[in-house]
């Protein structure tokens, strides 16, 4: 009986578990959908070339606006609007933080 009893508490506690998380995933893709970020069409990576730390292009999306920059996969991206940069995280932050404006 007890047995029986924790089974039926467990699954309880599972299905309910699973319709919040149900919940949330469709909170996040809305949330997703609704903001769109900056974003400049190149997947970019940190990559080291002779011990020097560098941020390539490892892919350049067709159409973007950074193939209509002239980018291409193999590039070496070294500053945007005079700012270094050191990660491929910084060129997300940066064109996040500009959206609307034109980075050179």
């Amino acid at each position: 009986m007890l047995q029986e009893l924790k089974f039926q508490l467990s699954t309880a506690f599972l299905t309910v578990l699973t319709a919040a998380a149900l919940v949330a995933a469709i909170l996040n893709f809305q949330q997703l959908h609704r903001f769109h970020l900056g974003d400049d069409g190149v997947t970019w990576i940190d990559q080291s070339t002779n011990g020097q730390p560098e941020v390539k292009a490892f892919r350049v999306a067709p159409n973007s606006s950074g193939e209509r920059a002239g980018l291409r996969k193999g590039d070496v991206l070294v500053r945007i609007n005079g700012a270094a940069i050191a990660k491929a995280q910084n060129v997300t932050q940066i064109v996040a933080d500009k959206a609307w404006r034109r980075l050179t």
